[in-house]
């Protein structure tokens, strides 16, 4: 039982995996429940992560400003490819708009064609 006391109370590389997996984890599954509709979803996340402080959990500092560092990367790339995304659709419409000027016919084209998309959420590639 000394393993198990270690491994969520001693202060290592390893404790810190352990303990930010199963916050995110129990956050994660927590999320997906909903009540009258209504689901938190990945906030519950942060829920877990302050129940588990509340608990006695912590981290080694140096790790946990580690964690949340790469956290806030993660974060600005995805926010990256997203607004990467719209702004290539965005120098596209303004192409096509050059490209057909004044003309209405053209107008209403591009805005069938704009009507037509489908919106397909951004996934993460490394």
């Amino acid at each position: 039982m000394e393993w198990l006391n270690s491994l969520f109370f001693e202060h290592t590389p390893l404790q810190a995996v352990v303990i930010l997996s199963i916050i995110t984890a129990v956050g994660l599954g927590l999320g997906k429940i909903h009540v009258f509709g209504i689901s938190l979803g990945v906030t519950f996340v942060f829920f877990a992560g302050i129940l588990a402080g509340h608990l006695g959990f912590s981290i080694d500092p140096n790790m946990l400003n580690y964690a949340e560092s790469f956290g806030l990367v993660l974060f600005v790339y995805e926010l990256g490819l997203q607004v990467g995304e719209e702004e290539k659709n965005a120098a596209d419409l303004i192409t096509k708009m050059e490209l057909f000027g004044g003309d209405s016919k053209g107008l209403y084209m591009l805005n069938n064609e704009l009507k037509a998309r489908v919106y397909t959420a951004p996934s993460l590639v490394l």
